[in-house]
C-alpha cells in the first residue's frame, strides 16, 4: 500500500491498482509470465499480483483474479496510451475502443488491427495491449502492461455518493448503493466523527449478479462528519468518503427559472460572497442528459461535486453563462438555514434543464420521461427530506397544452412520490413535501392581453399549477406547498443580457423568500403564513361585486385597483377596479356592458402587474394573493376551469399562522 514516505516510488501495475488517484502513465513494461509480473510489481512498491496465480499458471482472460483493466481483443495491437480517466467500456468494439481512448485528455490514440470486435474493457486509469490466441491463452506472447502512479480503482459507491454530501437525517434511513464484481462480499462502514467514542457501524454486504449491491445505514441523527466506507473483502479495493453529514436532502428541479444561476441575479456579486457565510449548507449538481428508461446511477459524476456552499460553488468566475448553482433553491433554502441554524446540515442537490416541458420530467409509461430516467430516477435511492420545483413556461406554448397540465402536474408529483418509496423502501417517502412557484412574468411590463404577444398562456399555466382549486394543499395536491411570483416583473436589465424579455427575471431572493416560508411551515412544521390573501366568498350588491378574504390569512394590503375581471359567460372577461376595501374585502365595481356578473378573474394575464405592485397583499406577510378563476354561487362550470362558489361552501382555507 502507499505511504507518505515512499510516495515517490509508488507505482502499480493497471490491472492491480491499489493506490488512490489517477496521473499519467511513467513507463511501459513487457512482461511474458507471471514470474515477470510479479517482479515488476515487487519493485514497483505499490503493486500487488493476485496469489491465486504463479508462474506456471497460464495467461487468459479468465485467470483467476485478472482484472478488467486490459484491453483485449484477437489480432496484434500495439499500444502506446497514456491513459487517465478512461470510462469504462467493456464489450464494445475495437473501434469504440480506440474513439473512446481519442475523446479522453491524456490518452493517445491506439493503432487497432482487427478483423472483427472484441471486449475492451477501459478502467480510471488502464490502457494495456495484448495479444490473444484464438483460444485466449495468453501463453508465449508478449504482454504490454502501463505502469502507472496512483491508479485509482473502479469506484464502489454510485455517483450520486461523494465525499462532503449530505445523507437523510433520522428517522428515515440513508441508503448506500453502488456496483462491483458479480456476486462479490463487501463491507460497509460508518465510521462516527472524531472523537466519538461510538465504535463504527460495520456492514455486510453481498453484490447480486448484475455486481450491484445497496444497505440501508441506521436512522442517524443530523451531525457529522462521518466517514463511509465500502471495501470488497476478496480484492484490495476500497473506497472511503470523508466529510460526510447527515441532514435534510432536497432535491430542486425544473427548467430554466430554477436553473438560472446566483452569478446572473439582482445584486449577484454581494449574494456569491456570501455563499461562505453557510457552510452547513452543501450542493451538487446533476449533469444535463437524457436515457430511454429509468436508470439506477448518473451516467456521469456531478457537474458540481458535493461540496460546502461558497462563492465557487455558487458560481463565482464560472465561465459558463449558466454555471453551477440554482439561485432560487439557494435562497429558498439559505432562507432556512438562517432559522434551523448550523445543527441542522442541509444537502441541496440541483437537477435542471432550460426549454423542458413537464413530459420530459414525468416518469414513463406516462409521457417520454427522458430527462426524469437521467437526472431524477437516479436520486430516488436517496432518502430525501423534499423537492422544491420551478418549471411550467414551456407547456404554456400550445393554446391548450395548459388544460393538460392540471392532470400532468399532480400525476408527475404522485410518480414521484412513488418512485422515492420504490427506490428507498421505505413509505414514509409516500407524502414527500412537494413545494414549487408558480411562473413568473412573461414580459418586462405588465400587458393588457390575457395572452402575451407570442401566444402564450403564463395566466392559465399558473391556474393549472393548482389543478384549478386555487391554491395548495388540495385534494388533487396533498402536502404541496406553492410560491405566487407573476408580480415580479422588475423591467428589463441590461446587466443581464441573456434574458428573453423579463421571464428569466433577476428577484429570485424574493422567491426564495416566499417558497421558504412553505418550506419552514409544511416541511418543518413552523407556524409561519404560507398565503398571501384568499378569497372565501363572492357576492353581488347591485352594481358592485364584493370579494370576501380569509381573516386568518392577514388583513388586506391593496397596492393597486385593477386585476380583477369579470364575465357574463365566463369566456369574455371585463377590468373591474376596485372601488373600495376593507381589512378583509375589496369592492369591485361592475362595468355597466355587464348585463350579469357571473365568473370572476384576478391576475390572470400573462404578466398582470408591475414589480410588486398587484392589487391584494397581506399587509403582515407581504405576499401576494394568487390567481383566481372563480365561478359565482348559482353559475357552476361557467368558466369550465373556474372554482365553483357557492352560498354555503367556500374556499377551502389554508393553514396558515
Amino acid at each position: 500500500m502507499c505511504t507518505s514516505s515512499r510516495s515517490a516510488r509508488c507505482k502499480t501495475l493497471a490491472m492491480a491498482a491499489t493506490c488512490s488517484r489517477a496521473t499519467p502513465v511513467v513507463s511501459l513494461m513487457l512482461v511474458t509470465t507471471f514470474a515477470q509480473m510479479r517482479n515488476v510489481c515487487a519493485s514497483s512498491g505499490c503493486c500487488q499480483v493476485p496469489q491465486k496465480l504463479n508462474s506456471t499458471t497460464p495467461m487468459t482472460l479468465s485467470s483467476p483474479g485478472l482484472r478488467s483493466d486490459w484491453i483485449a481483443f484477437p489480432g496484434n495491437v500495439y499500444s502506446d496510451a497514456q491513459c487517465r480517466n478512461i470510462r469504462n467500456a467493456a464489450n464494445e468494439t475495437v473501434a469504440s475502443c480506440a474513439t473512446a481512448c481519442n475523446q479522453t485528455p491524456g490518452c493517445n490514440a491506439m493503432n487497432a488491427h482487427s478483423s472483427g470486435s472484441g471486449a475492451c474493457a477501459l478502467r480510471q486509469c488502464a490502457c494495456s495491449g495484448v495479444a490473444l490466441t484464438p483460444s485466449g491463452n495468453l501463453s508465449g506472447f508478449t504482454a504490454y502492461f502501463h505502469i502507472n502512479k496512483h491508479c485509482a480503482p473502479p469506484p464502489l459507491f454510485a455517483n450520486v455518493f461523494g465525499s462532503a454530501m449530505v445523507l437523510q437525517r433520522g428517522p428515515l434511513r440513508a441508503r448506500v448503493f453502488g456496483s462491483t464484481t458479480a456476486k462479490a462480499a463487501l463491507t460497509v462502514t460508518l465510521t462516527h466523527p472524531p472523537g466519538s467514542k461510538t465504535p463504527p457501524i460495520v456492514l455486510r454486504v453481498t453484490a447480486d449478479a448484475a455486481g450491484e449491491w445497496e444497505c440501508l445505514l441506521p436512522a442517524t441523527a443530523a451531525g457529522g462528519p462521518y466517514q463511509l466506507a465500502a471495501s470488497v473483502l476478496d480484492a484490495n479495493s476500497t473506497q472511503t468518503l470523508s466529510g460526510v453529514m447527515f441532514g435534510d436532502v432536497f432535491i430542486c428541479g425544473g427548467q430554466s427559472n430554477m436553473e438560472l444561476p446566483v452569478s446572473l441575479v439582482n445584486n449577484a456579486s454581494a449574494e456569491l460572497q456570501a455563499g461562505g457565510d453557510f457552510p452547513w449548507i452543501h450542493l451538487a449538481v446533476v449533469e444535463s442528459g437524457g436515457a430511454n428508461t429509468p436508470q439506477r446511477d448518473l451516467a456521469k459524476p456531478f457537474l458540481l461535486p458535493w461540496q460546502k456552499a461558497s462563492p465557487s460553488a455558487l458560481g463565482q468566475n464560472n465561465s459558463q453563462d449558466w454555471g453551477y448553482f440554482s439561485a432560487t433553491c439557494w435562497f429558498t433554502m439559505r432562507a432556512v438555514a438562517e432559522e434551523l441554524g448550523p445543527t441542522v446540515p442541509l444537502g441541496l442537490i440541483g437537477s435542471y434543464v432550460g426549454g423542458t416541458p413537464i413530459e420530459r420530467w414525468t416518469p414513463p409509461p406516462a409521457s417520454t420521461g427522458d430527462l426524469y430516467n437521467a437526472m431524477i430516477a437516479p436520486l430516488t435511492g436517496l432518502a430525501i427530506k423534499a423537492v422544491l420545483w420551478y418549471q411550467g413556461e414551456n407547456n404554456s406554448f400550445k393554446p391548450t397544452a395548459w388544460i393538460k397540465y392540471a392532470t400532468q402536474f399532480p400525476a408527475m408529483i404522485a410518480l414521484w412520490r412513488q418512485a422515492w418509496v420504490n427506490g428507498t423502501g421505505q413509505r414514509a417517502l409516500a407524502n414527500v413535501p412537494f413545494g414549487f412557484a408558480q411562473i413568473g412574468p412573461r414580459d418586462c411590463i405588465p400587458d393588457v392581453d390575457h395572452q402575451g404577444p407570442t401566444g402564450t398562456s403564463y395566466g392559465d399555466i399558473r391556474w393549472a399549477q393548482t389543478a384549478f382549486r386555487y391554491h395548495v394543499p388540495n385534494a388533487q395536491m396533498p402536502n404541496t406547498f406553492m410560491a405566487v411570483t407573476a408580480d415580479l416583473a422588475e423591467g428589463y436589465s441590461p446587466e443581464l443580457p441573456l434574458f428573453a424579455g423579463c421571464v428569466h427575471y433577476g428577484d429570485k431572493q424574493d422567491v426564495g423568500l416566499r417558497l421558504a416560508r412553505g418550506v419552514r411551515h409544511t416541511v418543518y412544521g413552523q407556524n409561519v403564513t404560507v398565503s398571501g390573501p384568499l378569497v372565501t366568498s363572492i357576492t353581488t350588491n347591485g352594481p358592485s361585486v364584493i370579494v370576501a378574504f380569509d381573516p386568518a390569512t392577514g388583513p388586506l394590503e391593496v397596492r393597486n385597483s385593477s386585476g380583477f375581471e369579470l364575465s357574463a359567460n365566463g369566456q369574455d372577461y371585463v377590468g373591474a377596479d376596485i372601488s373600495a376595501h376593507t381589512s378583509t374585502s375589496v369592492t369591485l365595481n361592475v362595468p355597466s356592458a355587464l348585463p350579469r356578473v357571473a365568473s370572476l378573474r384576478y391576475i390572470m394575464h400573462d404578466t398582470p402587474c408591475a414589480n410588486k405592485t398587484c392589487a391584494v397583499y397581506g399587509s403582515g406577510s407581504g405576499l401576494p394573493s394568487p390567481p383566481l378563476v372563480a365561478n359565482l354561487p348559482g353559475n357552476a362550470g361557467v368558466d369550465p376551469v373556474g372554482f365553483n362558489f357557492t352560498s354555503s361552501q367556500q374556499t377551502p382555507t389554508a393553514k396558515t399562522a
